[in-house]
């Protein structure tokens, strides 16, 4: 979905050399892009990805006989597809995790929920992903699933409008670079997934896309909310008793507000 006060054109960046461009992720590649339409040997979240509102969402799992996705605020609650399954809205599930921050989280339900009985529930980072932190992006952009690769560069607040909801949140930056898998948001992946693979080796979502744009020197960014410090209200609003009382949640890091230039939600 597009903001109206901020908005820019994505055209530019199919012109970069050896790109291959898609609806999708976008993933710089020499090769086919279909090689990045797949999960990865690790999974890393891949199969938790989803399609809603015509952008993207993440599967979260089951909490007390309930399934739920998140996804950006700016998406909203609809319909998911996960694989070649559609799961339902449940009426009135929607339920935006904290004023002012792009996170929404919602329940799904259909008369068949083998594939997602099939999944375990998601692993919610509680640390804040440090600069130089590797990541695998997830999104459904123009209803193609594609995945890629990228480094953290910094930790920012995101401050943007999207229509007439405003937004200010802690979020993560990543840069799109000329190097074989490198990943980079567009149109539609707002809601996919930012995910990480922890100490112990397994896979965690660390942020959710949201918004795009340039830097200060010209090169496209992704801007990503950062899933540690709202962990907490996202299980408040998927609520399992036993776990959602001791979590912790990470500190506001007021490192100023990055100036994503010529941005948009993506």
């Amino acid at each position: 979905m597009f903001s109206q006060r901020l908005s820019i054109l994505v055209c530019a960046l199919t012109f970069w050399a050896g790109l291959q461009m898609s609806p999708a992720v976008q993933v710089f590649t020499t090769g086919s892009p279909t090689t990045y339409e797949s999960a990865p040997p690790n999974e890393q979240g891949f199969n938790y990805t989803g399609t809603v509102n015509g952008s993207s969402g993440v599967y979260l799992g089951k909490y007390n006989g309930s399934y739920f996705v998140l996804t950006a605020d700016h998406v909203g609650g609809g319909n998911f597809t996960l694989g070649s399954t559609s799961y339902t809205l449940v009426p009135s599930s929607y339920t935006q995790v904290q004023i002012g921050v792009d996170l929404g989280v919602f329940a799904i339900t259909s008369a068949d929920t083998t594939p997602l009985d099939a999944l375990t529930n998601l692993i919610l980072s509680s640390i804040t992903p440090l600069p130089t932190t590797q990541v695998n992006m997830v999104g459904y952009g123009g209803g193609t699933k594609r995945g890629g690769f990228n480094t953290v560069d910094s930790i920012q607040p995101l401050i943007y409008s999207v229509g007439t909801n405003n937004y200010s949140e802690t979020g993560f930056i990543t840069t799109f670079d000329s190097a074989e898998g490198e990943a980079q948001a567009t149109v539609g992946d707002s809601g996919g997934g930012v995910f990480r693979a922890s100490a112990s080796g397994a896979f965690e979502l660390n942020g959710i896309m949201v918004v795009e744009g340039t830097n200060g020197s010209g090169k496209p960014i992704t801007g990503s909310v950062d899933v540690a410090t709202y962990r907490t209200q996202i299980l408040a609003a998927a609520p399992e008793p036993s776990v959602s009382g001791c979590l912790l949640v990470g500190g506001l890091l007021s490192l100023g507000i990055y100036q994503l230039r010529k941005k948009h939600s993506v």
